[in-house]
């Protein structure tokens, strides 16, 4: 049994801001407050941490037990920096009962290499297995799914398994690693690419795939890129390049790391 203090605070998510292109030195940071106590709650404070500054608001509310409150800081982040941005936000309350919800972490992509495609009518991924990434998912809006939160370790020079589900034949895919973190995702990136399901139409298919990281490949965590494309090939410059016959794009994080 879960004990339930009547002080208890905590930041659900971070809503905004979002991985975009030409994201700016002024963009709004909004979080989800949730009062998990059992009294209410006015008067606390609300920080979030972007690139090693604090910034600290008072929140008057009032925010009852069980109750939500959607918050959107006066001060603005600078997310102008093209490449990954780490921001945390957490609740500061006194006597909170319960300190492991205080806090929500989110990574935001500022980058010009988003595509856009569609995946309408079954042209979509539908589950993305790779190590401790295991994401089902539907059609992402405008064709692009942001999962930089996911992340797994890769050994350097090792094969792995990549498992991906379609929901439509005749899906070419490609997968990057950005390995040298220029947020473009080179040919020479290309770690899998093959076709789902040829000749076939609506369905289910999954498909295991050889998924290589070169021994020279850099350690430490950069982007993978995951693309579907209908009917139309891959080129292996073509990780930035939209989709407009069906298909969709998904971005998630791996670890490279020494056996």
């Amino acid at each position: 049994v879960k004990f339930i203090g009547p002080y208890d605070l905590g930041v659900a998510t971070i809503s905004a801001p979002t991985t975009a292109a030409d994201l700016t030195n002024a963009e709004d940071v909004t979080v989800l407050i949730e009062n998990f106590g059992t009294e209410e709650q006015n008067d606390f404070d609300i920080s979030y941490v972007l690139g090693g500054e604090t910034v600290t608001e008072l929140v008057d509310g009032p925010l009852a037990f069980g109750e939500q409150l959607s918050y959107t800081f006066n001060t603005q982040g600078d997310f102008s920096e093209s490449g990954l941005h780490y921001l945390m936000a957490y609740t500061s309350a006194d006597d909170d009962s319960d300190l492991t919800n205080d806090t929500a972490y989110r990574a935001v992509l500022n980058s010009d290499c988003i595509p856009l495609a569609n995946c309408a009518n079954g042209h979509e991924i539908k589950r993305v297995q790779l190590g401790d990434i295991d994401n089902e998912s539907g059609c992402s809006e405008g064709g692009y799914g942001d999962y930089v939160t996911m992340s797994t370790d890769l050994e350097v020079n090792s094969m792995n398994e990549f498992t991906l589900t379609a929901s439509y034949g005749n899906q070419f895919v490609k997968v990057w690693i950005d390995f040298n973190d220029n947020f473009v995702f080179d040919a020479d990136e290309v770690v899998s690419f093959f076709e789902v399901a040829d000749g076939q139409g609506g369905g289910n298919y999954t498909q295991i795939e050889d998924l290589v990281i070169p021994e020279a490949a850099n350690l430490g965590e950069h982007l993978m890129r995951v693309k579907l494309s209908w009917i139309v090939p891959i080129d292996d410059n073509g990780a930035c390049d939209d989709i407009s016959q069906g298909g969709e794009t998904e971005d998630y994080m791996v670890n490279i790391v020494q056996p």
